[in-house]
């Protein structure tokens, strides 16, 4: 059976990317199978994770490569005990770049110049028994020693995680002192991607845009529900200048009679968002997005 060598490459957000952990570990290991997630350190949770360790399990991985400590977890019981199931139990290999002395290949050197392998017989039993117990005791503090050094390294991680989040929120409170205003404006109105790609479609077939659909026949085009529909519709209007925001509000759900001249503002942010979506898919999911398209062709 072919054993595959992961490159485990986890990210906190969206907003973080992962291509200097890939580039440490594929300059190592250039065979290595690109295993990409988006999830926080501090859940082991985490989908490809799991099947990381479920392929594993199965027989199917035999060496495991990380940048650094923290991208295993950032919790250090629980990454420790990752860590000995992996490499006790299932026997894989695991290497760390930028924390190469708790790398598995490490103890297992330790493993393999054991004292305990040499054995004392100079004929005097009592004598034997008493130096190749010393020697036991010795190995057994060197392997205890390496171990420790492994939990410290995970510890580290998490204490440098904790270290920041509260350099993070410590900041936020001084901001809010300073008057910094933290999140949307109230009242403002912020776009979704579906209203920004609705919205040329919605001024092309709204019959109260000059078109020819209802609110009905425009949800089922764009994929949304009435009440949606109905939502992005009066934010056009608004945006407009054909109703207020209040009038917007409480406005009666008839068609106005309006036709709209500058719909190609609206194509041009459509098409921005898609140019995002297009690259957050290549870095999120290593594939193309398939391309929208309306099920009335524009």
């Amino acid at each position: 059976m072919k054993k595959f060598q992961i490159a485990y490459i986890r990210v906190s957000s969206d907003q973080q990317d992962g291509a200097r952990q890939k580039v440490n570990i594929l300059s190592r290991c250039p065979d290595a199978l690109v295993v990409e997630e988006t999830c926080t350190g501090r859940t082991m949770d985490r989908p490809m994770w799991n099947k990381i360790i479920q392929s594993a399990e199965g027989g199917h991985i035999s060496d495991i490569w990380f940048d650094e400590p923290s991208r295993m977890g950032r919790t250090a019981k629980e990454c420790f005990n990752t860590y000995k199931h992996l490499y006790y139990d299932l026997k894989i290999n695991l290497h760390f770049i930028k924390s190469s002395h708790i790398s598995t290949d490490v103890y297992q050197k330790a493993l393999e110049g054991s004292i305990s392998a040499i054995k004392i017989k100079s004929g005097d039993n009592c004598a034997d028994r008493m130096i190749n117990a010393i020697m036991k005791a010795i190995e057994d503090y060197q392997l205890d020693l390496i171990e420790k050094q492994i939990y410290m390294a995970f510890k580290h991680a998490e204490d440098e995680s904790n270290n920041l989040s509260m350099r993070v929120k410590s900041g936020i409170a001084e901001a809010k002192k300073r008057g910094v205003k933290f999140g949307r404006e109230k009242g403002a109105h912020y776009k979704s991607k579906l209203e920004y790609m609705s919205m040329p479609l919605i001024i092309k077939y709204y019959r109260g845009f000059g078109g020819y659909y209802n609110t009905a026949g425009v949800a089922r085009i764009i994929g949304a529900t009435i009440p949606t529909t109905r939502k992005y519709i009066d934010n056009i209007k608004v945006e407009q200048g054909i109703l207020t925001k209040e009038q917007a509000k409480y406005a009666d759900k008839k068609p106005f009679n309006v036709r709209l001249t500058d719909s190609e503002k609206y194509y041009e942010e459509a098409n921005v968002i898609w140019e995002q979506r297009y690259k957050k898919s290549l870095k999120t999911d290593n594939h193309l997005p398939t391309k929208y398209v309306p099920i009335i062709s524009t």
